[in-house]
């Protein structure tokens, strides 16, 4: 009888200690950061190779606790012939993400870049009117093709890098779609990351 009791306290223990370890599983909430500057590059300058010219801003970040929540990209740069430029992003892990590159528009000669891109948009591409100077926050909308052979994995959208670490080197890459076609120098490129763990 006694190792009957026994028996029946110590599955009641064993229930009790299982639902509160459930309870408290449900309960907790996972930890947001806001989104704040994470890295930014000094910039580069046009670099011409045999085929295509290009310019490549690295970002290093570190120290960042869990995974990525949200990403955003603040780019400054001097271009000309925009609508012949591709611009990428690509992340630690090796994703890449067209970020401008598709333009139905004629650009002007030098323009001034001050631009964020972010999933929030509101802003296209070609919602930009011609100027001397492009301002603003645009949803990324690259084309994919001149990307192939960059990184091992082609995003479509910000959210594609979600749930990665965000630690580590990102760069910023602009690249001519025709060789002689097109200039770029970036003055300085600022990633935001917000995270959640």
């Amino acid at each position: 009888m006694k190792a009957i009791k026994r028996t029946i306290s110590i599955l009641l223990i064993s229930l009790i200690s299982i639902s509160c370890t459930k309870e408290e599983v449900v309960n907790r909430e996972a930890v947001i950061t806001p989104l704040q500057s994470a890295g930014t590059s000094s910039g580069a300058n046009w670099a011409s190779y045999s085929t295509y010219s290009r310019a490549e801003a690295d970002i290093v970040v570190s120290g960042l606790q869990g995974r990525i929540n949200e990403l955003e990209l603040k780019i400054n740069a001097e271009v000309e012939g925009l609508d012949y430029l591709d611009f990428y992003l690509i992340s630690p892990s090796n994703q890449i993400l067209p970020l401008m590159g598709y333009m139905t528009q004629t650009t002007p000669g030098l323009i001034t870049m001050d631009v964020k891109l972010t999933d929030k948009g509101p802003l296209h591409i070609d919602d930009w009117t011609e100027s001397t100077s492009m301002t603003g926050s645009f949803y990324p909308s690259g084309e994919s093709g001149y990307g192939y052979g960059l990184a091992n994995q082609m995003l479509y959208d910000f959210k594609g890098f979600n749930d990665q670490n965000p630690n580590g080197q990102w760069t910023v890459y602009i690249r001519e779609k025709f060789s002689g076609s097109a200039y770029a120098r970036i003055i300085s490129a600022e990633l935001l990351i917000s995270t959640k763990y």
